[in-house]
């Protein structure tokens, strides 16, 4: 048996049944997404900022490039990692024998840029790097690393990258 609702439209009813509700809430979907989501054009927010986080069992990271996860080819970008044990306490470069690869979209080892302890977004104990890109296109970060002291497992993320022209 289906329910059937009214909708008082003055001095008319109009019937409302489950199949309207399931096309009304197609409908209203889609113009809430052309609505709404290209507002963020027209907002101003020049502090805004992408991360990637990624997590393993025993270990999670948050990578950035600069500028919001998606830089320009021939131009430095930035790039910080926050690797956390999993009780979120921060690994300091110090503890790990940490290493970043930049491959290309053919596999290829471009990169092999070297880390540094940084401070960034009011985090200490980062990692960091600049990594340039050659061309446009599609690049993968290898992010590996193990515990100096035998308090995570090895590990090795992979970050997807997309350069901007």
């Amino acid at each position: 048996m289906s329910a059937i609702c009214a909708a008082d439209l003055g001095d008319r009813f109009f019937p409302i049944t489950p199949n309207l509700v399931i096309v009304m809430h197609k409908y209203l979907s889609l113009l809430v997404s052309i609505v709404l989501v290209p507002a963020h054009i027209f907002m101003d927010m020049p502090h805004a900022i992408a991360h990637q986080p990624l997590a393993l069992e025993d270990v999670q990271a948050t990578v950035h490039l600069e500028p919001d996860d998606s830089p320009y080819a021939e131009q430095p970008s930035p790039t910080w990692i926050h690797l956390m044990r999993s009780d979120g306490e921060t690994v300091p470069l110090a503890d790990c024998n940490c290493n970043v690869v930049v491959y290309d979209s053919l596999n290829q080892a471009i990169a092999r840029p070297s880390l540094a302890a940084v401070s960034a977004e009011g985090h200490e104990q980062l990692m960091g790097t600049s990594i340039t890109f050659p061309k446009a296109g599609d690049y993968r970060l290898v992010f590996a690393g193990q515990s100096r002291s035998e308090a995570f497992q090895p590990f090795e993320l992979e970050i997807p990258v997309t350069v901007r022209p």
